[in-house]
């Protein structure tokens, strides 16, 4: 994040161009730096040779709660809390967040930053949503010229329902417009407005995401091979550490039918293209599937802790069957390595130790295929992660693992041997 500021900066800017290349030029190993370091060199420092009364600057950091679980963004939620306050007077940051505790407990007490809720039922945020309805509801009526729909569908009627079913959410309005622009949306518009309406927010999205989902798959409910699929999919999905792609996801998980035959039926809620990371269409639709109480139905439900133990034991599986001395075939000349390892290897390489340590409950399940991959593979999978400029990651990783083969080890005692022997 640090040093895509520092880009955008010195592209807005060639006087603060000038001042973050003469940091570069200096430090050619500044972006190996720990993060306030970076943060100092690459964006105050810079920002700070602009006059005082310069125009104002402003940062916007969308989404700050997509930025990985409270662990993963916790280094970043530190710097933003005690370095922002060194900014030049005319510089302000924008952050936008869903209201997650650690992101509010990191920033609510500091002086310099100014917490403010965005209310769901103020007048603008309304006029907001019945205008994007109205925007939204043209593109559609444009694209569908084949279905003769009247000038003026769906009228004001349906829109200003659509309205009150959003309960003052986004998302529940964006969620709404792509459902309805399928196959007929004369018919999915009708879908949803046969629903209940709902005035708090969170169970109107709620019942939106119920009717996206039995509207879409509404033929393969009862279909035991599709539900089998939904879950392995769509679990893999929200437990992976990072947006991988539907090729990464039939390589990991061997499945008899290809992903993207059912990633295709659900355009609705899950963004995805060929060959590109899969993303879910808002971290609600997450919330949504891993609390049964919310999704109501075992049929979406998922179960987040078996997901994440069944992708850790598939990492192992994919690389014991990939990984092998010299995998990329590497001589002593020093010349450049040419082969692009696969994505699914790059990310079980890079994820299997956190998808170990994350997991707290039936331990004695990993053990075994664990011990038996250190015992075969530990060295291979140093050298793929130098290959991929990741050694730096491998002595913090391997410290989680120890950590947790420590708290596991009336069970796994073999597998700590093993690694602190090597």
């Amino acid at each position: 994040m640090i040093r895509t500021i520092a880009y955008r900066l010195a592209s807005f800017d060639a006087r603060i161009g000038a001042a973050i290349t003469k940091v570069i030029e200096a430090m050619p190993t500044i972006a190996e730096s720990p993060l306030p370091f970076q943060f100092m060199k690459l964006v105050i420092e810079p920002l700070s040779t602009l006059p005082k009364a310069e125009a104002p600057i402003i940062l916007i950091l969308d989404a700050l709660d997509e930025c990985g679980s409270p662990e993963d963004r916790r280094s970043l939620l530190t710097l933003l809390a005690a370095e922002s306050i060194h900014l030049p007077p005319f510089v302000r940051v924008v952050v936008t967040s869903r209201t997650e505790f650690d992101i509010r407990r990191a920033l609510e007490d500091r002086s310099h930053v100014l917490i403010q809720e965005m209310e769901l039922a103020s007048e603008d945020n309304s006029n907001d949503i019945l205008t994007f309805l109205r925007n939204r509801m043209s593109e559609i009526r444009s694209k569908n010229t084949s279905l003769s729909l009247p000038h003026d569908w769906p009228g004001d009627a349906a829109i200003y329902a659509l309205h009150k079913r959003a309960a003052g959410l986004f998302v529940w309005a964006s969620t709404a417009c792509r459902f309805i622009d399928g196959h007929d949306p004369r018919c999915n518009i009708d879908t949803i407005l046969r629903s209940d309406v709902n005035h708090k927010a969170e169970s109107a999205l709620d019942s939106l995401y119920r009717t996206a989902l039995k509207s879409v798959v509404a033929d393969m409910c009862d279909d035991e091979y599709f539900r089998a699929d939904f879950h392995s999919i769509v679990g893999t999905i929200l437990v992976a550490r990072n947006p991988i792609s539907d090729q990464t996801i039939d390589s990991l998980l061997s499945l008899d039918r290809p992903s993207r035959h059912s990633l295709l039926k659900m355009g609705c809620v899950i963004h995805w293209s060929y060959g590109e990371p899969v993303r879910i269409l808002h971290p609600s639709f997450a919330d949504f599937l891993s609390n049964l109480p919310r999704c109501h139905s075992d049929m979406w439900y998922i179960d987040m802790p078996l997901h994440n133990r069944l992708l850790a034991v598939r990492c192992l599986h994919y690389l014991e069957s990939m990984l092998r001395r010299n995998i990329c075939d590497l001589n002593l000349t020093g010349a450049p390595v040419d082969m692009i390892l696969p994505e699914a290897i790059v990310y079980a390489c890079s994820s299997w130790i956190d998808h170990i340590c994350a997991i707290t409950e039936e331990v004695h399940l990993v053990g075994e295929i664990l011990e038996r991959f250190l015992f075969r593979h530990l060295l291979h999978w140093l050298e793929v992660m130098g290959i991929v400029k990741q050694s730096r990651t491998v002595i913090i990783s391997v410290r989680s693992l120890l950590d947790w083969l420590h708290v596991c080890d009336s069970i796994l005692y073999l597998s700590v041997e093993l690694i602190e022997l090597r």
